[in-house]
């Protein structure tokens, strides 16, 4: 995250944690990614506290997550940084005390997460895979270096075959210089075109609940990129049909209290929107509870909804 000092964060940061809030799943093909594991769909994330002290100072982690007895702190950067090296050892040295565990004969032992900087756009000049070296008064050197992403790195084709939906709100920030020209009419706006048209009906026919929300993400960081550009903006908002920011999930739930929806009511959904959930379960797009919550039922009753559609999940 961008300005670790204050509580001001930027829209990427904003939609970064709203996936790891929203949809934590989806961090799984991105720790496998990152650190070449083979973790199922359907392992479980524990969200860890992404708030750490240093005796002068407060960090908050973009996202800290545990699965099994491992630890991955990812971090998204919009801006190349010449310190970022350092912030990172920073963030995981808090991480890192903060595990601090009492050993036999008087050893303490601390444990460094597994770490990974995202960067989201194209790369500049500045060198994105430092080393910082660290030396210790008996001689011993220790290479940090954490694992780096950058999505510009990847086609659209490859990020819906390894499943890195996570990087998809932040994809077209490769057509930003494209987006600020304002020219509608050129190569490359037209090649912008295909490819956002491309990228919704791949959602759209691929995960249909799930991808109203990342649409809605996409949406977000489109109208910032085109907060400057006119031409550019009324093009983009056709293609994106209009969706509106807020995500459907808390759609979902406002209508839910608005109509005194309760969980015996459950029968009332279609069983189109049931269907839909057990099928994103089975995918490993999101979890039981994720699909319940949605749903407005407990965990329990949507297995059964979902066991009556011939769903064992």
């Amino acid at each position: 995250m961008d300005d670790k000092q204050t509580t001001k964060t930027s829209i990427f940061d904003d939609v970064f944690m709203t996936m790891f809030e929203r949809m934590p799943k989806l961090f799984i093909p991105l720790i496998n990614e990152a650190f070449g594991t083979d973790y199922s769909d359907d392992e479980e994330i524990i969200k860890l506290r992404d708030e750490h002290h240093f005796p002068e100072n407060r960090i908050i982690t973009d996202s800290f997550m545990g699965i099994r007895d491992a630890r991955y702190h990812f971090e998204c950067q919009s801006k190349d940084d010449s310190c970022m090296i350092i912030r990172m050892f920073e963030y995981d040295t808090a991480i890192a005390l903060e595990s601090m565990e009492s050993m036999e004969d008087g050893v303490t032992e601390i444990r460094y997460p597994k770490s990974c900087v995202i960067y989201l756009r194209e790369k500049n000049a500045q060198n994105r895979r430092e080393v910082l070296r660290v030396r210790f008064p008996d001689g011993f050197v220790y290479p940090y270096h954490p694992e780096v992403l950058e999505v510009s790195a990847y086609s659209l084709d490859e990020l819906f075959g390894k499943k890195l939906l996570v990087f998809l709100p932040f994809y077209l920030l490769r057509y930003e210089r494209t987006i600020k020209k304002d020219d509608t009419e050129s190569v490359e706006f037209q090649k912008l075109i295909e490819e956002t048209t491309e990228l919704i009906e791949r959602l759209d026919s691929l995960y249909e609940i799930l991808e109203t929300d990342l649409i809605d993400l996409i949406k977000r960081i489109t109208d910032y990129i085109c907060r400057a550009s006119k031409n550019s903006k009324e093009r983009m908002d056709g293609v994106m049909r209009g969706r509106v920011l807020e995500l459907r999930s808390d759609v979902l739930k406002a209508e839910g209290r608005a109509e005194g929806r309760a969980e015996g009511r459950a029968e009332g959904r279609t069983e189109g929107e049931t269907k839909v959930l057990a099928e994103l379960v089975q995918d490993g797009i999101i979890d039981t509870k994720t699909a319940a919550k949605k749903l407005g039922v407990s965990v329990k009753k949507f297995k059964e909804l979902a066991a009556a559609q011939s769903f064992v999940l």
